[in-house]
């Protein structure tokens, strides 16, 4: 017994396929924004903590300087992550989606007077079906890479947090600031 290939089902998983694969990417950026978060807590941590205006009291001025120049390459790094951000929610990029049932019954009513009604049908379909899988499938890919190059300056930024935090060690003498808070007997 043979089967024979059905193109409307087959584009309909992949229409279902690129769906999920949407859901999983936008998953995944709650991880980024995690990531951001706390590359923004430690260089915050770090920027406050510093004694950044007294520059001429400490013999480290090697370290002040890597404080700055690699504090300002931290910061430009930053604006391009949340412009990528800015891209992977602003662009106009909405996923082709099935029409309502209620359109589709309409539709489908309008065809009642012909004879080829399921030819129709199923035509509309599998048009339906490639073209959203394919505009569906391109979205992905550019959210997908948008994604790569946010982890990507995201990794770069925390490099920059591992320098910035040698300095900063320095230029504490080993002592880093931790607060204790008593409570009063």
């Amino acid at each position: 017994m043979s089967e024979t290939f059905d193109s409307t089902v087959f584009f309909e998983k992949e229409y279902e396929k690129e769906l999920k694969v949407k859901e999983d990417i936008n998953n995944n950026i709650t991880n980024i924004l995690t990531m951001l978060a706390f590359n923004l807590t430690i260089f915050s941590y770090l920027i406050i903590n510093i004694p950044l205006l007294e520059i001429r009291n400490y013999d480290d001025t090697i370290a002040f300087i890597v404080v700055y120049l690699f504090g300002w390459c931290f910061i430009i790094y930053s604006l391009n992550i949340f412009i990528h951000f800015y891209n992977y929610y602003s662009d106009n990029c909405l996923y082709k989606k099935i029409p309502y049932s209620d359109k589709l019954n309409e539709y489908f009513k309008s065809l009642e007077e012909y004879e080829e009604k399921e030819k129709y049908i199923n035509e509309y379909l599998l048009s339906f079906y490639i073209d959203a899988s394919t505009w569906n499938s391109k979205i992905n890919e550019y959210r997908s890479d948008l994604q790569y190059k946010i982890r990507k300056l995201l990794f770069i930024n925390f490099i920059i947090l591992i320098i910035i935090f040698i300095a900063y060690y320095v230029i504490m003498n080993g002592e880093l600031n931790i607060y204790t808070i008593k409570i009063k007997e």
